[in-house]
């Protein structure tokens, strides 16, 4: 085991944490008082551009873990790369992606400066999580500036390049992902929110068509572990493979099953490759807003936080990384203790047969 002292390892995902800049003595103390491991905080935040202090960030990581006593990993965007088109994404064109209306599909190439940016902080962010006694770094693949590019087509389209060319910066980048995480950490976990490869995601090599765009870089990463024999644990969180909400502890008992499944031959592949579990609980069934009143989560008739102990035990067993997603649509701010103590009284219980392990 690395870094860490029990199995599985909770983290916390919650873009109310904000970034290193805000993350406040007040939520310190508040994870402090959890059942977490060890919290995500922006390193950049999504939307964010333009340059960032790496030496104040890197003094900000460590302020951040003495104040909370635990881990506190940078949380790394991809979305720093991708590029906006008028009318298009999740939100449409608010104020925030503006900037990113220069960039074309993606900065693969470098052309708007921003790949270079995006570089300097994963560097950074590595150098800050060995500072200060994270286990890694976790990397958000999400495409928030416009969903239409994970299909290679579109994306090469946008570029106005070959889509086999593209195809292959992809994967090159995350190679170079990997040999700078490796540079700078050569121990440290990669986790990211989903890894979109296997049977199911129709990609178990950079050559199937199935593969999305930042399903290819994740193989490219994954691939350059291999090849140079690298340390470095990625972690595919579940979000695509799992989801965040289940009908019953039987589905989420299924879907795990599947998963494992789906997987089988990509986990043979690459010894480096570990999968993770998640989920999106909410304090209250009265408090839930938007997508969590969709589909699966509103098929899922947990009442409050005390309903979710049999799905965190489910978890606790299948994996040996869980994260809980802690949406202001649920209605759970972890930073909250108004809030956080009947959630985290469930997670104390629903994890309390974790394993301790020695560092």
């Amino acid at each position: 085991m690395k870094l860490y002292s029990v199995v599985p390892y909770l983290l916390l995902v919650s873009f109310m944490a904000g970034s290193a800049d805000e993350f406040s003595l007040e939520k310190a103390s508040a994870i402090g008082r959890s059942p977490y491991d060890g919290v995500a905080v922006a390193y950049q935040e999504a939307y964010e551009n333009g340059t960032v202090d790496h030496a104040r960030r890197e003094a900000l990581f460590k302020e951040m873990t003495l104040a909370s006593g635990k881990h506190v990993w940078p949380w790394v965007f991809l979305n720093r790369i991708i590029g906006h088109v008028e009318g298009e994404g999740l939100g449409g064109t608010t104020p925030d992606k503006k900037y990113f209306l220069g960039v074309r599909g993606m900065d693969l190439y470098g052309e708007s400066g921003d790949l270079g940016e995006f570089l300097k902080n994963w560097r950074g962010a590595f150098r800050a999580a060995r500072s200060s006694g994270s286990p890694g770094v976790v990397v958000d693949l999400e495409s928030y500036n416009n969903y239409k590019n994970y299909g290679l087509d579109y994306l090469a389209a946008r570029m106005a390049r070959d889509p086999d060319e593209v195809r292959e910066r992809l994967v090159v980048l995350g190679a170079d992902l990997a040999d700078i995480a490796a540079h700078e950490y050569p121990d440290a976990i990669v986790w990211s929110f989903f890894g979109g490869v296997g049977k199911r995601g129709k990609c178990l090599d950079a050559s199937d068509k199935g593969c999305s765009s930042v399903s290819l870089v994740v193989l490219g990463f994954l691939d350059r572990c291999n090849e140079r024999g690298y340390r470095l644990t990625f972690v595919a969180g579940g979000e695509w493979g799992l989801g965040y909400c289940f009908s019953s502890v039987e589905a989420l008992r299924a879907r795990i099953a599947r998963r494992d499944t789906d997987y089988g031959d990509t986990l043979l592949k690459y010894g480096n490759l570990r999968l993770a579990g998640t989920i999106a609980p909410w304090p209250d069934s009265c408090r839930k807003t938007n997508w969590l009143l969709m589909e699966r989560c509103a098929e899922c008739d947990v009442e409050d936080a005390a309903g979710f102990v049999p799905y965190f035990r489910e978890l606790a067993r299948s994996y040996d990384y869980v994260w809980i997603y802690a949406a202001s649509m649920a209605g759970y701010n972890p930073f909250d203790d108004g809030v956080a103590t009947l959630m985290n009284d469930a997670l104390e219980e629903g994890f309390r047969d974790r394993v301790r392990t020695s560092r």
